[in-house]
C-alpha cells in the first residue's frame, strides 16, 4: 500500500513463500498502480475508489512518513476486494482474502487533534486491523523493531515477529482466530510481539488443512498434506536462517530457526508413523477393514509425543517473568521477578534434587545451561546451587587450608579404598 516498497525484495520473496508453505494456499503479491494525479498505493487506490481516506503526517522523529485512518483503509479494502477489475488489480480477483500491508501507522480516532496534528503514539499502537466479515485486512510494520537493521540480532528479531504478525492476520481473515492456547497463534488475543507464539495447536492446524483442503478429500490425502506442511515449512525457515548471520554463544554458533526446523521434522516422521499404524477391528466391522486413527489423533501425536515447542525470546523483555514461580532475589541483570504474579505459572520442585530442582533463569549469561523441567513452557534455565554446593564453594573461598597449616611431621595416612591391611603403631 506505499509509494515505497516497504520490504526488501529477498524479504519480500521470503516472506510469501512462508506463507504458501504456513497456510497451505496461494499467495499473490499485487499493488495498486499509480495515477498521472496520485503514486501507486493507498493514494492512487482511494482516488480510483473515490472513497475518503483520512492521513496525517507521521511524528517528528519517528521515521513514519504518513499515519492511516484504519476504518477508512478497510473501507478501501472492501472495494477492492468487490472490484478489483477497477481498481486496475486483477490478481485480487476470486480472491478469498485481502491483506493490506503497509509501513504507515494506523489511527482510529482523531479526537481533540488539530487537523494537521500528527496522531499521538498511544493512538497508533495496533499492528493489524480486520473487517473479519468482509475477510480484508491491514497490517503496519511501523512499531516492529528492526525493520531497518540489515544484520545482528535486530535483522533476526524483525524476521521472527514479521512472519508471525502477517500469519496471524491471515488466520484472522480465514476465520481460524479462536483458540484459547496461549502458546498457539490463532490466539484470540490480538498480536502482541513478545507473547504471541509462531506456531500452531493441533486442534487449530486439523482445522486449517480441512478448510484448504477440497471438500471430499480421502484421508490419505489430508495425511499427506499435513506432513508435507511439516516439511515445507521446515525447509523453508533453513533457507531463511541461512540467509541471517549465525548466533554465536561461548565457541559454538547456532542458525536462526534451528530449533523450530528440528522440531517439524520430528513432528513430520511421528505423523507418518501414526498414520501408518493400524488396530485390529471391532467385532460389529465388516471384514478386511482395520481402525486407524484420524487426522486429529495424528496431528495430535506429533505434538505430544515430543517436547513442546517454547515460546522463543527476542532479545528484549524475556518471557520468563511470567512463567516461573521461583524465588528470583538474585535474577539480575533482568529483574525476572517483576511482573503480575496472575500470570506466573508454578515451577518444578524436588527437594530431594534425585531428578531437576530448583531452576531459575540466569537470562543474558553466558554460563553451562541446562533444561529445566516446564512442561508448558520449555524455558532454559539453570539449576540454582543447593545447600552443599553453596558449602563448597564457601570453603574454597576461604584464604587459609588445612594442607596450609599442616605441621611437616605429620604421617600421611593411606585413603580409605587403599587400605589392605590394619595400620601398625
Amino acid at each position: 500500500l506505499d509509494a515505497a516498497p516497504a520490504l526488501a525484495e529477498d524479504v519480500l520473496t521470503d516472506l510469501v513463500r512462508y506463507l504458501r508453505c504456513f497456510l497451505c494456499v496461494e499467495v499473490e503479491v499485487a499493488e495498486v498502480p499509480e495515477l498521472p494525479i496520485a503514486p501507486k498505493g493507498w493514494q492512487a487506490l482511494h482516488e480510483r475508489l473515490r472513497h475518503p481516506l483520512r492521513n496525517r503526517p507521521g511524528r517528528p522523529g519517528s521515521g513514519i512518513e504518513r499515519q492511516l485512518c484504519a476504518p477508512h483503509l478497510l473501507e478501501c479494502l472492501k472495494g477492492l476486494k468487490r472490484d478489483p477489475v477497477a481498481v486496475e488489480v486483477p490478481a485480487a480477483e476470486g480472491a478469498a482474502c485481502v491483506l493490506g500491508f503497509t509501513a504507515c501507522e494506523l489511527f482510529r480516532s482523531t479526537e481533540g487533534l488539530l487537523p494537521d496534528e500528527a496522531v499521538p503514539e498511544e493512538r497508533t499502537r495496533a499492528f493489524s486491523v480486520a473487517a473479519a466479515r468482509a475477510s480484508v485486512g491491514a497490517v503496519s510494520i511501523a512499531h516492529l523493531e528492526g525493520r531497518l537493521a540489515k544484520e545482528g540480532p535486530p535483522r533476526r528479531k524483525f524476521m521472527r515477529q514479521l512472519m508471525t504478525l502477517v500469519s496471524h492476520s491471515f488466520l484472522e481473515l480465514l476465520h481460524l482466530r479462536s483458540c484459547q492456547s496461549h502458546q498457539c497463534l490463532a490466539y484470540h488475543r490480538a498480536f502482541d510481539p513478545e507473547n504471541t507464539s509462531m506456531n500452531m495447536c493441533y486442534q487449530c492446524e486439523d482445522a486449517l488443512i480441512r478448510l484448504t483442503r477440497p471438500r471430499g478429500e480421502k484421508w490419505e490425502d489430508m495425511v499427506m498434506a499435513a506432513a508435507d506442511r511439516y516439511r515445507d515449512i521446515g525447509e523453508t525457515l533453513q533457507h531463511i536462517g541461512s540467509n541471517l548471520e549465525r548466533i554465536k554463544l561461548s565457541r559454538r554458533s547456532y542458525a536462526e530457526f534451528e530449533e523450530d526446523c528440528d522440531w517439524l521434522q520430528v513432528a513430520e516422521e511421528i505423523l507418518r508413523e501414526s498414520a501408518a499404524e493400524r488396530r485390529r477391528r471391532l467385532p460389529e466391522a465388516p471384514e478386511g477393514t482395520s481402525r486407524r486413527r484420524s487426522l486429529l489423533a495424528c496431528l495430535r501425536c506429533a505434538h505430544e509425543q515430543q517436547p513442546h515447542v517454547a515460546l522463543k525470546r527476542t532479545f528484549t523483555q524475556p518471557l520468563l517473568k511470567r512463567t516461573c514461580l521461583v524465588d528470583m532475589a538474585q535474577s539480575a541483570p533482568y529483574r525476572h521477578e517483576c511482573g503480575e504474579l496472575a500470570k506466573w505459572t508454578i515451577a518444578v520442585t524436588n527437594r530431594r534434587h534425585e531428578a531437576g530442582g530448583h531452576y531459575v533463569e540466569l537470562g543474558g549469561s553466558l554460563r553451562q545451561k541446562k533444561i529445566g523441567s516446564f512442561i508448558d513452557a520449555g524455558l532454559n534455565a539453570s539449576l540454582a546451587r543447593s545447600g552443599q554446593e553453596r558449602l563448597k564453594s564457601t570453603m574454597a573461598q576461604m584464604p587459609l587450608t588445612w594442607k596450609e597449616q599442616r605441621v611437616g611431621n605429620v604421617i600421611e595416612l593411606p585413603k580409605i579404598r587403599g587400605r589392605t591391611r590394619v595400620l601398625e603403631k
